[in-house]
């Protein structure tokens, strides 16, 4: 009877043993689960942070194109286009301020955007025939929203 307790005590601190070290080993991989989702969740935050970089300046170059575009339009008389292509580039402007890792003025950006809807309003009173647009003005202002642009754009592409 000794002997079976003996060797029954000796199998309980056996398992006893082998639990503690199944804990341990599950503790192990616990954590090293928990610092591997931690890194995936980094490298995630980090590609989609390069992605919207790239996003924002391939937007931003498409803008200044477009105010090209929008200039054309307007000396050719294409007054419905020039509205299509000027509220491109005014939303554009409007999302500026989530583009992380640039600097702007944002008085200016107010500036500019209120400029923008400005002759929003006076492309669509032409299109209207209410009233005519001052080109001159008009393609003056593009080029400051080009301008500005330009720089983002140049901010952009030394991040």
């Amino acid at each position: 009877m000794g002997d079976q307790r003996t060797i029954f005590n000796l199998a309980t601190l056996l398992g006893f043993y082998v639990s503690i070290y199944g804990l341990a080993v599950a503790l192990w991989q616990i954590f090293a689960l928990q610092n591997q989702a931690e890194q995936a969740q980094k490298t995630i935050t980090e590609t989609r942070t390069k992605i919207d970089h790239i996003l924002s300046l391939s937007d931003c170059a498409k803008s200044i194109g477009t105010i090209r575009t929008i200039k054309e339009n307007i000396n050719n008389g294409k007054y419905e286009l020039a509205m299509l292509r000027l509220c491109e580039v005014k939303d554009f402007m409007m999302r500026i301020k989530y583009v992380s890792n640039i600097t702007y003025n944002e008085e200016e950006l107010s500036r500019l955007i209120n400029m923008t809807i400005l002759h929003l309003n006076n492309l669509n009173k032409q299109i209207n025939k209410i009233k005519d647009i001052d080109k001159i003005v008009f393609c003056r202002d593009l080029e400051n929203i080009a301008s500005v642009l330009i720089n983002l754009e140049y901010q952009l592409k030394n991040k």
